[in-house]
């Protein structure tokens, strides 16, 4: 009975295999592929994992495949265009850096050109001080202004030699006023030498003209009342009270030949920048 069970469970699944095997046979592609998509689906229903179907597994892979190369050529494009882009930048940043450099380089060259100079400056200007300090022993006969041009030139009167001093009681109180310049030629040079001469020692005083005090006194003794002078070849000329006259020389060959002798403390540098004045009385 075992043995008859047997061969008839074996004829009915060869039976059914037959059967499956014709059904498959008969159907077409697309029912194929329905039939398997719903088997896939009810697969995943049950909480199982999706196979793939045909052509699915070579599909995605070559899709990760396709994805992944795609994404290794973007990078790998990427990487010389952002090297070529950096080049110019960097050029750029360079030449900027080495401009920034030229420019403060020319700044501090001029800066230190400015500082040399104006350390030249202060030094001629504390020599000169020095120098007018050194002329303490020669006293202070007149301190007041000189009206030259539409400016009034602070300046003092230092008492050198000759017997005349007495004419400085002739100045007026604070301020003197150049009314006329007087040549410095050869000729009319010599005539004054020998008036000079001639007048009795009591009858002319001679001075020495230093700028005043205050800020900026020097600058305005050398620049307006000097330099003017030298400039015009001439001695400036004040009528004082009665027939005493004052006479401003600047710097030449009459006032330094005069400073040099009486005045020993002041350099042949130094006689540039002071006038010899004549006070006389004819």
């Amino acid at each position: 009975r075992g043995g008859g069970r047997g061969e008839r469970l074996t004829l009915r699944l060869e039976e059914a295999q037959y059967q499956l095997q014709e059904h498959q046979e008969q159907q077409t592609p697309e029912e194929s592929e329905r039939e398997a998509g719903e088997a896939h689906a009810k697969v995943e229903g049950e909480g199982g994992s999706a196979v793939p179907r045909n052509g699915e597994r070579g599909a995605g892979a070559g899709a990760g495949a396709g994805a992944g190369d795609a994404e290794s050529e973007g990078k790998a494009a990427e990487v010389p265009a952002t090297s070529t882009q950096s080049k110019p930048a960097e050029a750029a940043e360079g030449t900027e850096d080495k401009g920034a450099h030229d420019e403060k380089e020319v700044k501090m060259k001029v800066e230190a050109k400015v500082e040399v100079k104006e350390e030249k400056e202060v030094k001629k200007e504390e020599e000169k001080e020095s120098k007018e300090d050194g002329l303490s022993r020669y006293p202070v006969v007149w301190p007041g202004a000189v009206a030259i041009k539409g400016a009034a030139v602070p300046i003092r009167l230092h008492g050198l030699g000759g017997e005349g001093h007495g004419l400085v009681s002739l100045l007026p109180g604070e301020k003197v006023t150049v009314t006329r310049r007087m040549k410095l030629e050869a000729d009319q040079m010599k005539d004054f030498t020998a008036t000079l001469n001639s007048w009795k020692k009591e009858n002319f005083a001679m001075l020495l003209a230093t700028p005043g005090e205050g800020a900026g006194s020097r600058a305005q003794f050398d620049s307006q009342l000097v330099k003017y002078l030298i400039e015009r070849n001439a001695a400036g000329v004040v009528q004082l009270e009665g027939s005493a006259m004052m006479y401003m020389f600047p710097p030449g060959e009459l006032a330094g030949e005069y400073l040099q002798r009486s005045v020993p403390e002041l350099d042949a540098a130094s006689l540039d920048t002071y006038l010899l004045v004549v006070l006389a009385k004819g």
